[in-house]
């Protein structure tokens, strides 16, 4: 733009077009407002995630030096007298895993003790990690006649309920009623159990907990939660199965799954009193050979999803697997509260498994 000419203004000059600049729009300032609102929301959704990616490392790397340490404190204090053959007479000939709590007397005849303190009280110096009592562990094992080694399943556990774990979290207490055994805090837990393929890739497997007794009904009903590990102690298969490579029974001891969702749509299908949760992918079967009881033969699942396909007879049993899953509400007395509360609740315990050997004095 150009002045016009005048006495004063001899010659036209240009204007500074900086002085003209057009400012921002409304339209233009919301839309900036918004994209830089939608930056922020991607920004603030990526802390949570960090946060949770950060916790299970530190609970990993927890876990793996827990474990370590439990596996040297075995080694340094049982024997081959204190972990004896793993053989229950009444149940299976085949060694099983049993909890620290349990023991078999091999000179005499396998007698079977399932609350003998032996090894418990052995190792109840070492349980909870005196570096961080916010962790613990305990562990299962399973000794074959003639070995000199035994092989152990470790649970890393983190204290859900309270603070930290201490010695009382060692001591055993009675279930609330209908039960009427007593366990310890982390001590692992029997139930009965079906194990069912889907049957068809995106079927999830399942696992039914079967509640036989009142002991079992207060375990399965209050401390199975989404996240908890379960072993499976004794396969209770009597009959092998031709059309396998190896000999079922006593096959699938030691097998370590985790439980996901919860099925209250699938419950009581292969008995009126049971509860159904899937098992979490990455921690599920490999295949329908896994199924316990043992699948039916000619091998193919034959009901809807697959999840029927167990013998009517010959090992038809569930297997019993050991979950620990919620720890007691309180189980500290205090003279606030000189009653422990064993009522379940909280979160899963378990936060890693590892199996290992551990070589015996």
């Amino acid at each position: 733009m150009a002045w016009p000419c005048s006495s004063l203004n001899p010659e036209p000059r240009t204007l500074n077009p900086r002085f003209f600049r057009r400012g921002f729009t409304f339209t233009e300032v919301m839309f900036a407002v918004i994209l830089l609102g939608i930056g922020f929301i991607m920004l603030a959704g990526m802390f949570p995630v960090a946060i949770q990616q950060t916790q299970t490392n530190v609970e990993e790397s927890t876990a793996s030096t827990l474990v370590q340490a439990a596996t040297r404190y075995m080694e340094q204090t049982l024997t081959q007298e204190d972990v004896q053959p793993t053989i229950d007479p009444t149940t299976s000939p085949y060694p099983r895993f049993f909890r620290l709590t349990e023991r078999c007397d091999n000179t005499n005849l396998h007698t079977y003790f399932a609350n003998d303190m032996t090894l418990s009280d052995k190792l109840r110096g070492g349980f909870i990690l005196p570096q961080d009592p916010r962790f613990a562990w305990t562990a299962l094992y399973k000794r074959n006649p003639g070995d000199n080694f035994a092989q152990v399943i470790i649970f890393a556990l983190q204290a859900r309920n309270y603070s930290t774990y201490n010695l009382l979290d060692l001591d055993r207490y009675n279930l609330p009623a209908p039960g009427t055994a007593q366990l310890g805090t982390f001590e692992p837990r029997y139930l009965p159990a079906y194990l069912s393929d889907g049957g068809a890739p995106g079927i999830p497997d399942i696992i039914e907990f079967y509640a036989p007794d009142p002991n079992s009904t207060v375990i399965r009903d209050g401390a199975l939660a989404e996240g908890c590990f379960v072993v499976v102690a004794s396969d209770q298969v009597v009959n092998d199965d031709s059309g396998t490579p190896y000999f079922d029974p006593g096959y699938a001891n030691g097998r370590i799954y985790r439980i996901g969702s919860r099925r209250a749509d699938l419950d009581g299908k292969l008995n009126g009193n049971s509860q159904v949760w899937e098992l979490m992918p990455g921690h599920d079967m490999q295949s329908p050979e896994e199924n316990l009881p043992l699948r039916q033969s000619p091998h193919g699942p034959t009901g809807p999803q697959g999840y029927t396909d167990h013998k009517p007879n010959g090992g038809a049993q569930p297997a019993v697997v050991f979950v620990i899953g919620k720890g007691f509400t309180n189980p500290h007395p205090d003279p606030g509260n000189p009653t422990p509360d064993t009522t379940f609740s909280g979160f899963a315990q378990d936060i890693a498994v590892y199996t290992t050997f551990i070589r015996l004095k």
